[in-house]
């Protein structure tokens, strides 16, 4: 029996899952370049259910079209402070065994991988083993995304649960917890939630035929509709090189002359505030996605160009990135 039939959970064939010892951060990246991973998977239902992450930026990501990712602040803020968080779930619950995973959890045949932040033994339970998920939050955000707001009981968002079911199927824990430390003007404080795996398996069960259609698409280069108010500026870093010739758009192109009309009368209101601007932005993503990796395109009597520009190293790393222009007859008189 797998730890999947156990769970309630119904994976097909080729449910072969492999356990392997992180002993390089280089060697663990290769690994999770291979699959969808637990932290990535709830963006692939859609509607919203990740924050963060989307179904198009994940594609572009395994298909190879963005540079490495970065440390975020974020992401660095929760690897520093993961230790403190496991002493404060020991000192919270004294009767647990709390360890530091170190193995990285691959089911081969569905292509999903997961590496749990802690294995946890709790020996008031049957089956004592269980993973415990940290997240470090802020206290405003603790407030907005953790919180009932009508009741004020404590949630686990839905992308957080996903994320904790996979990680427990995979390493063939019996239970799963959320722990979310809190960083707050007070200091820190850390909340425990269970997360019911019961009431997640036919979540995980959907979740193989989603990570099936994400690899057909990946192989076939079929990218998913972007979401405009998250991917912006994965489309940007997609079409980053303007190294291609330009192309010639239809004057009767509705949807792109759409773009352009709606780029010339934000352009004014820049100045007015930082809404129009970020309007500008995601327009803009939207020319660059339709010109592709070419720096200009004719649109009747309009020219639209979107030239690579290199910003020079100086408190940052040296990055490039793309400036839309469109040019009318009247602006070369």
């Amino acid at each position: 029996m797998t730890i999947f039939e156990g769970l309630d959970v119904e994976w097909g064939p080729g449910t072969e899952i492999t356990e392997r010892k992180i002993l390089s951060i280089g060697e663990w990246l290769g690994w999770r370049a291979q699959d969808v991973t637990a932290s990535d998977a709830a963006c692939l239902w859609g509607d919203g259910v990740h924050p963060y992450r989307t179904a198009y930026s994940l594609w572009a990501e395994k298909s190879g079209l963005l540079p490495p990712a970065r440390e975020s602040p974020a992401m660095r803020r929760g690897r520093l402070l993961e230790p403190v968080a496991m002493n404060m779930i020991r000192e919270d619950r004294p009767g647990w065994s709390v360890f530091k995973n170190e193995y990285y959890y691959r089911h081969s045949g569905a292509r999903i991988g997961a590496t749990p932040d802690t294995l946890v033994f709790d020996h008031s339970r049957p089956d004592p083993k269980g993973t415990v998920q940290i997240k470090t939050v802020g206290s405003f955000s603790f407030k907005r995304s953790w919180k009932d707001q009508d009741t004020g009981e404590l949630i686990v968002p839905l992308h957080v649960a996903v994320q904790a079911a996979i990680e427990a199927y995979l390493s063939g824990a019996s239970w799963a917890a959320v722990a979310v430390m809190i960083a707050g003007d007070g200091g820190l404080d850390l909340e425990i939630v269970d997360v019911p795996l019961g009431s997640m398996s036919g979540i995980v069960r959907k979740l193989r035929g989603l990570v099936e259609q994400f690899w057909r698409r990946v192989e076939s280069g079929e990218a998913y509709p972007p979401d405009w108010s998250k991917d912006a500026a994965t489309i940007l870093s997609v079409f980053r090189d303007a190294s291609q010739p330009g192309i010639v758009i239809a004057p009767d192109d509705k949807e792109f002359g759409a773009l352009v009309a709606e780029r010339d009368r934000l352009s004014p209101l820049i100045a007015a505030g930082e809404a129009a601007r970020n309007a500008r932005k995601i327009v803009d993503a939207q020319i660059i996605q339709r010109l592709g990796n070419s720096a200009s395109a004719r649109f009747g009597e309009v020219t639209v160009t979107a030239s690579t520009v290199k910003r020079k190293a100086y408190e940052v790393e040296e990055s490039t990135y793309r400036a839309v222009k469109v040019r009318r007859p009247l602006d070369y008189a």
